[in-house]
């Protein structure tokens, strides 16, 4: 009999030794998934022709947008959590013509599919009170409808940067103040964390 109860006694002990483990690394894997930080990342694009000049600064450029209260060329949104690379990519494809057969009484137009969109890849690092973002960025879109004889321009933009990041404050990534001026303006906002 007390061999018995020596051997429930045992049983017990090496049962809740298990649960016991087994809860705390449990507790553990959701506190590291807790403190994760999630944001989202917006970045806009904006022509600024009547101010494209290479003497703006980067806060002159993101302050006149704001006082012009410009619509951005196209926006585009990803939400990522911090340590871990967010992508999102919207395209299309676009027959755009490239020119034409026949004669003068029967015309053939010729076309040819031209893929155009935006695609952004972004990971952050919290470093303290900053927030570092490594950013690839392209967009490519049509500009204007070209001809019955050739195809619009493609307008191609590409920005790869690794920035220090201020929590809602629009900041310049890149651009440009040649011919139809273009210039990239990314904001970082915090979201809530998940509750579980």
């Amino acid at each position: 009999m007390r061999t018995f109860l020596n051997s429930i006694c045992i049983l017990i002990l090496c049962t809740t030794s298990f649960y016991s483990t087994t809860t705390a690394q449990d507790l553990s894997v959701t506190t590291s998934t807790a403190i994760a930080e999630r944001y989202l990342v917006t970045l806009s694009e904006f022509q600024l022709p009547d101010a494209a000049t290479p003497s703006l600064t980067a806060d002159e450029i993101t302050s006149q947008i704001a006082a012009k209260k410009l619509l951005p060329i196209e926006t585009i949104r990803v939400a990522i959590v911090d340590g871990i690379e967010g992508m999102a990519q919207f395209g299309k494809q676009v027959a755009v013509t490239t020119g034409t057969t026949g004669n003068r009484d029967s015309k053939t137009r010729q076309t040819r599919d031209v893929p155009i969109g935006t695609i952004i890849r972004v990971t952050s690092k919290s470093n303290g009170s900053e927030i570092v973002l490594s950013i690839q960025y392209e967009s490519s879109r049509l500009n204007g409808n070209g001809t019955d004889d050739s195809a619009p321009d493609i307008l191609t933009n590409r920005i790869t940067t690794t920035q220090a990041i201020s929590l809602s404050k629009p900041t310049l990534l890149g651009g440009t103040s040649k011919d139809q001026s273009s210039y990239a303006i990314l904001t970082l906002t915090k979201l809530p964390q998940k509750s579980h």
